[in-house]
C-alpha cells in the first residue's frame, strides 16, 4: 500500500489552469507516485506554458517536433484545453485520485490524469511516426488499436494521413463526470473513433480498408483477472488467437499491401514474443516490437 497522509480538500484552493502554482505541489501529488512526481506539475499547466517548458527542459532542440507543437498549438488554445484540465482535475478528480492511489499497490496505480502532460507523451507519439516513415510517406489510411488519449492520430493528422483511433469503453474515472478522459482528448483533437473490445477470437466489426494498423503498449493480448486475495493473473493469447487476429486484419481490414505495427507491453509471454518474432518481417523483440506485413504467412 502507499503510505500516504491524506490531505484537507476542502481547505485548498480550487484548481485554476491560469494561476500560477505549482498545484501538484497543493494537492500533494507528488509524492504518490513515480509518474506523478517526474511531470505531475505540467498536467496543471495551460498548453502553451507545457510547450514552453518542455523545449526549455530539452537537453537537444528537435525542431520538427517543435513545429508540430506548432500546428497543435495553432488549433488548440489554451482554454480549450483548460475546460478538460477543469474536469478532470476539479476537487473530486483529486479526491478520487487520492483514495485510489491510497488503496492500490504502487504497480497498479497509473492515473488517467498523467495524460493531460501533452508535450510528455505526443513527443513519444512523434517520434513513434517519424521511426515509421509517416513525414515521408504518401497519405496513408491507418487504423490505431488502442487509440487512448489519441496523441498518435493527432501526429497522423499532422503528417497529412488519416487515422482511425479504436478503443475499449472506459468508465468515467471522475466522479459526476459523463465521459471519461479519452473521449474528452479525442474530442478536442477530432480524432474519429470507434468503441470497440479487442476480443479473443472476435471480429473488430468496423468498416475500411487500411494501409498501416499500429497498436502501441496496448495488453488486450494479455487481460488481467483480479483475484479476491489482491493479486492477478494474466491470461495470455494462445497462438490460435494470434493467427485469428493477425488473419483477420490482413483478411477483412488491410490493403492488399499493408504494415501492421505492435509495440506490446512488456507481459507479453515469451510464447508471443516468439510467435511475433517468427511471423514479423522486422521485429526487436527485446523491446516487444514487431511488425507484420502482407508477406506473412497467416
Amino acid at each position: 500500500m502507499i503510505d500516504y497522509a491524506f490531505p484537507d480538500l476542502d481547505s485548498l484552493p480550487e484548481y485554476d489552469p491560469f494561476e500560477d502554482r505549482d498545484w501538484s505541489a497543493v494537492y500533494g501529488l507528488s509524492s504518490l507516485n513515480p509518474t506523478l512526481a517526474r511531470i505531475g506539475p505540467a498536467i496543471f499547466m495551460p498548453l502553451s506554458r507545457q510547450i514552453e517548458e518542455y523545449k526549455a527542459s530539452a537537453l537537444k532542440p528537435y525542431p520538427p517536433l517543435y513545429e508540430f507543437f506548432e500546428f497543435v498549438s495553432s488549433r488548440i488554445t489554451d482554454e480549450a484545453y483548460a475546460k478538460i484540465q477543469r474536469r478532470h482535475l476539479n476537487k473530486a478528480a483529486i479526491r478520487y485520485l487520492l483514495l485510489v492511489a491510497r488503496d492500490k499497490t504502487a504497480w497498479q496505480f497509473s492515473p488517467w490524469e498523467k495524460y493531460l502532460a501533452f508535450p510528455f507523451w505526443a513527443s513519444g507519439k512523434f517520434k513513434y511516426a517519424v521511426r515509421l516513415g509517416l513525414n515521408k510517406r504518401s497519405p496513408m489510411d491507418i487504423l490505431d488499436l488502442g487509440v487512448g488519449p489519441a496523441h498518435f492520430p493527432l501526429v497522423c493528422k499532422y503528417f497529412g494521413h488519416n487515422c482511425l483511433g479504436l478503443d475499449m469503453y472506459l468508465e468515467p474515472s471522475v466522479p459526476g463526470l459523463d465521459t471519461h478522459i479519452y473521449d474528452d482528448l479525442c474530442q478536442l483533437f477530432e480524432v474519429p473513433r470507434v468503441t470497440r473490445n479487442i476480443e479473443r477470437s472476435s471480429a473488430l466489426g468496423i468498416e475500411g480498408r487500411f494501409d498501416m494498423a499500429t497498436c502501441w503498449m496496448t495488453t488486450f493480448h494479455c487481460p488481467f483477472e483480479l483475484l479476491p486475495d489482491g493479486s492477478s493473473v494474466c491470461h495470455h493469447w494462445s497462438p490460435d488467437d494470434w493467427m485469428f487476429f493477425l488473419r483477420h486484419l490482413k483478411q477483412d481490414l488491410m490493403q492488399p499491401e499493408f504494415e501492421i505495427h505492435f509495440q506490446l507491453s512488456g507481459s507479453t509471454s515469451a510464447a508471443e514474443v516468439d510467435l511475433l518474432t517468427r511471423l514479423s518481417a522486422k521485429a526487436t523483440p527485446e523491446r516487444f516490437l514487431f511488425m507484420v506485413n502482407q508477406q506473412a504467412t497467416l
